[in-house]
């Protein structure tokens, strides 16, 4: 999210916590929908991932946390955490 200017920084807090710095003075209204949950998992195959034209998918993948453009590059696919459409 730091890579794509949607977060200032971030950082890992002792107890495995995650605190964000957001900018708000240039914040706009960006919609964040949770797609999988618990109770109803959101898995893509690798083929079925697909990038937004404005805004950002992001995947749990064996590789890691992935943005939907780098999952589609390296061919996995993963669970559908997240994504934030402008």
């Amino acid at each position: 999210l730091k890579k794509y200017k949607y977060i200032v920084d971030f950082k890992i807090i002792e107890d495995g916590n995650i605190e964000i710095n957001l900018d708000t003075e240039n914040m706009i209204d960006m919609p964040v929908k949770r797609d999988s949950k618990p109770g109803r998992r959101l898995y893509i195959k690798s083929k079925d991932v697909f990038s937004p034209r404005k805004g950002i998918i992001i995947l749990s993948t064996s590789k890691g946390l992935k943005e939907s453009r780098e999952a589609r590059k390296e061919k996995i696919g993963g669970e559908k955490l997240f994504s934030i459409i402008e």
